[in-house]
């Protein structure tokens, strides 16, 4: 799979452009092939984003759902 071929939806406000930068780097440089990120700030979601595939073990890849139930290792950080 190449960049060309990975899809990111979703949205992100214009102040937090920088996160969907770094998330499509992801994608472009690191490897990543499927992955989603959303950040709340003060109760208002300001970034909401996926794509990729999600590997599947037993069907092989599917294109990264918008709504997936997952572990979430980190649930809480301060970003300055």
């Amino acid at each position: 799979m190449s960049i060309v071929d990975i899809k990111v939806e979703g949205h992100c406000h214009t102040e937090f452009s920088t996160v969907e930068e770094t998330f499509r780097e992801n994608f472009a440089s690191r490897g990543e092939i499927g992955a989603a990120v959303c950040v709340y700030k003060d109760g208002e979601k300001v970034v909401d984003l996926w794509g990729g595939v999600l590997v599947q073990r037993i069907c092989g890849y599917a294109a990264w759902p918008e709504s997936l139930e997952y572990t979430t290792f980190m649930i809480a950080s301060e970003v300055q």
